[in-house]
């Protein structure tokens, strides 16, 4: 037995130890939170070191103060054991490295080490207020980013994005373990890689250290996925016959939904949390471990049984986890029930939609008003799940998610998936820096903005057509009518459908009623998206009186309207009116859009704010992506005011922000008064932000929605 003490620093996946010597106990100065390394070679065979009821090795580490931690050893090669540990607190720290083998213990390393006071941040945490991230330090931790889920198998091309992610201020990224991007442990053999359930696959066990290493020297945090869908899944991105838990790769399996409910399943994802604690858990910028990617397209899924299972994962992983990362998991869609489960400590959406801000919008408010009191951001947010839209090459898509987030009740930015086609390709990143400079100074946690009523003086050439989409997909729901309102939203328009559902599916969702008031003549306007093969027949109904009716023959596949193809025109009067749409045909047409002309002001706007200051962004409702290719049309938009009517007393900047150049002006200081904080808004193009601070005292926080 021969044992290695060393503090190493990874680079680029190699173990660099700065000082290393055989059989001597010496004692290392580090600062808080830099990861301590030793190594221990164990002569003792075992035939799997990954296996826990065949052998387990951990840490005992005693600080000066009297607290003990168990940390989770780690195997790398050779019969060689790992330690890694990073120490929250100064002081010195004992440790032993112990096996336990056949029911038997033994030493295979001691010593020591100090911890000196440093100013890293430390961990990630959800703060006080149960709402923010938060370091260990105090500081707010508000994620920016995208979704990285897979890169290659070189480091070099992971350092290629870190660079361009640090250089764009992004500081979350989201990588799923997965067998073609290298990054699994467990799988079947393949390409000369990985050995099955016999053995973890190290190369890749090395590529995280050098992802996780590289990605903390920039500054950018980490959310392991630890599973994704398709590994146990027949149907949605299937791989399940690749799987080695599959009896016919000559795993145990019989199939993909045993995988929650077996136990000798159980016990080896267990042992690889293990691992990844004892290996990965010493990185601070590890912020969380998320269990599933959507786990609810798994195969014959079933929630109670899931929910028992992440909250026994949970349990256990809260038990060996030295440093209490946050624990999350995921569904497809808004899928509330998985993050009320025992031991998941914050909310994530994922959505695929047109309306993006309407979206964003609506969900971060009904999470921030749930009982369960979690943090919500979108870890997952696109215009369309098959794709990026090519079309879009300015990324006005994702600039929109972006900016709604940061206006919203929501803890970070909405996370777009498309990193390697969309983002990089398009050269995109410029994006999430210019809105890292527009929140570089705020205090998240500490200053709690909330979102406030934003008001802007109508202008009679800035009126335009109101376009809308319901936020669901396919799904069900029960509600039926919903009232559009004067300011330009649909009360209920969370709950409606985009599918109009035939004689096929009739029990999934009622057709839609809208109701509204005009104050002038107006057209509604319904633009279909798809119609189902089986084909459709629409008729649609003001105030009870059928004025429309359109059949859609069958056909061999569903058919994708386009232009006038799927365009259906009603006129409403003034006053109340009331539009039914009544499919009573076989089968499902999709809207991709509904809207009535002329009824809202274009320019809308978003706030967030507290006593000391608001965010406040404008945005021009015509440069939407739903309805974008059009702008290049649209009038000039006429100057007006802005009011924040919660912000009553007290003296304010205003600084304008352009959040397509991140140039700044400062427009003016302004006195609030008994109907609130007004100041112009110039006209604009797209979108513009505004910076407001508090210049003198005897200020009334702002009220939220």
């Amino acid at each position: 037995m021969s044992i290695h003490h060393c503090f190493a620093r990874l680079r680029y996946g190699v173990l660099l130890p700065l000082a290393c010597l055989i059989f001597a106990p010496l004692s290392y100065s580090l600062g808080q939170y830099e990861i301590f390394e030793a190594f221990a070679e164990d002569n003792a065979e075992y035939e799997n070191p990954f296996d826990s009821d065949i052998v387990k090795v951990d840490a005992t580490i005693t600080a000066e103060f009297g607290e003990t931690f168990l940390v989770p050893c780690f195997y790398t090669k050779d019969n060689q054991w790992g330690l890694r540990y990073a120490a929250s607190e100064p002081g010195t720290y004992q440790y032993k490295i112990n096996a336990v083998q056949d029911g038997a213990a033994r030493e295979l390393a001691s010593g020591e080490f100090t911890i000196e006071p440093s100013d890293e941040q430390g961990f990630i945490r959800v703060g006080e207020s149960g709402r923010y991230f938060v370091y260990d330090n105090g500081d707010s931790y508000f994620p920016l980013g995208e979704n990285m889920g897979w890169v290659s198998r070189s480091l070099s091309d992971w350092t290629g994005y870190l660079d361009e992610c640090h250089a764009a201020k992004i500081n979350w990224i989201r990588i799923w373990m997965v067998s073609w991007g290298y990054t699994e442990l467990v799988w079947s053999p393949q390409g000369g890689r990985y050995h099955g359930l016999d053995a973890y696959d190290l190369d890749n066990a090395a590529l995280w250290d050098g992802i996780l290493q590289n990605a903390k020297e920039r500054g950018i945090t980490v959310t392991l996925v630890v599973n994704h869908h398709g590994q146990y899944s027949n149907s949605t991105n299937p791989i399940w016959d690749e799987n080695p838990y599959n009896k016919a790769n000559g795993g145990y399996l019989n199939g993909p939904s045993e995988f929650f409910t077996d136990e000798r399943a159980k016990k080896d994802y267990r042992d690889k949390l293990r691992y990844l604690v004892g290996r990965y858990g010493a990185f601070t910028n590890l912020m969380a471990w998320e269990f599933w990617n959507e786990v609810d397209l798994t195969s014959n899924f079933d929630m109670a049984v899931v929910r028992d299972w992440h909250e026994e994962m949970a349990a256990y992983l809260a038990s060996i986890d030295p440093y209490d990362h946050l624990r999350s998991t995921s569904g497809s869609g808004d899928v509330s029930p998985l993050h009320r489960i025992d031991g998941i400590d914050y909310a994530q959406t994922h959505s695929y939609t047109n309306n993006l801000i309407e979206r964003q919008q609506s969900v971060a408010k009904r999470y921030f008003e749930d009982e369960m009191h979690k943090p919500h951001f979108f870890s997952e947010m696109a215009y369309d799940w098959r794709g990026p839209t090519r079309s879009d090459k300015e990324g006005v898509s994702l600039h929109n998610q972006l900016w709604s987030s940061v206006h919203s009740y929501d803890c970070g930015t909405a996370m777009t998936w498309w990193w390697d086609n969309w983002i990089r390709p398009a050269d995109l990143y410029h994006h999430f820096r210019f809105l890292a400079d527009y929140i570089e100074d705020v205090d998240w946690e500490r200053e709690q903005l909330l979102p406030t009523t934003v008001l802007i003086a109508p202008q009679k050439d800035n009126a335009d057509d109101f376009t809308f989409i319901p936020e669901q997909g396919w799904g069900e729901t029960d509600h039926e009518t919903f009232e559009i309102l004067p300011d330009g939203t649909v009360d209920g328009l969370n709950q409606a459908t985009t599918f109009i559902h035939g004689n096929s599916h009739r029990n999934m969702a009622p057709n839609p009623v809208f109701q509204v008031t005009l104050d002038a003549p107006r057209e509604f306007t319904v633009q279909l998206e798809r119609v189902a093969r089986a084909g459709a027949a629409l008729r649609i109904y003001v105030n009870d009186a059928l004025v429309r009716s359109e059949v859609f023959a069958a056909s061999s596949e569903d058919t994708t309207m386009s232009g006038d193809q799927g365009r259906i025109v009603v006129s409403l009067a003034e006053g109340e009116n009331s539009i039914k749409i009544r499919n009573v045909g076989a089968d499902w047409v999709e809207l991709r859009s509904l809207s009535i002309s002329q009824f809202v002001q274009r320019p809308v706007g978003f706030a967030r704010g507290a006593a000391e200051r608001a965010l406040v962004w404008i945005q021009d409702r015509a440069h939407r992506y739903v309805v974008f290719d059009q702008y290049p049309n649209a009038e000039t938009l006429q100057p007006t005011t802005v009011k924040l009517p919660g912000y009553t007393s007290g003296e304010y900047r205003v600084v304008r922000f352009d959040p397509w150049s991140a140039a700044r002006e400062t427009i003016g200081d302004f006195q609030a008064g008994e109907a609130g904080l007004e100041f112009p808004l110039h006209t604009f193009t797209r979108d513009v932000a505004y910076q407001i601070t508090r210049r003198s005292a005897n200020v009334k926080s702002a009220k939220a929605h």
